[in-house]
């Protein structure tokens, strides 16, 4: 039996993470269920996390069929920098412009895709955004720079 080494680095990750939750989250009171504190969800999520890893680790164990596969860091990087640039651009330039610049960069990460394909998903997404924060949820982001 080998370890799958994505998998295995994967569900590390994830109890890291789930462990870091609950590390910052031991700083709030969890309360009860009935009277539940700041630190309840956190405190729940970081132990859903942790038990998410847990198994991820357990299903790393197993046979393999090959190498581990190389790390393409074009998609990475794009991606990055795209979720990056909309938390930079969401207040000075507004949500609708950060969705924008976020699906044009998150784009760039697969060369080959259509441009045509790619106006839709903003078009959409850009509507789906405002109507579901701007419109139902009344949270006061600018839409747009001038406005």
């Amino acid at each position: 039996m080998r370890v799958d080494t994505r998998e295995f680095l994967s569900s590390l990750t994830t109890l890291l993470i789930g462990a870091g939750v609950l590390w910052e989250a031991s700083r709030y009171s969890v309360g009860s269920l009935y009277q539940m504190g700041p630190g309840f969800f956190p405190t729940a999520l970081g132990w859903l996390l942790i038990g998410a890893g847990g198994l991820m680790m357990v299903v790393s164990f197993k046979f393999t069929t090959g190498p581990l596969d190389e790390i393409r860091l074009r998609p990475l990087f794009f991606v990055l920098v795209s979720v990056v640039v909309f938390g930079l651009t969401i207040e000075p330039y507004g949500i609708i412009v950060a969705t924008s610049l976020l699906v044009i960069l998150a784009r760039l990460a697969q060369p080959g895709l259509p441009w045509l394909g790619t106006l839709l998903l903003l078009l959409v997404l850009s509507a789906m955004v405002y109507v579901i924060f701007i419109a139902v949820l009344g949270i006061p982001f600018r839409v747009f720079p001038w406005r």
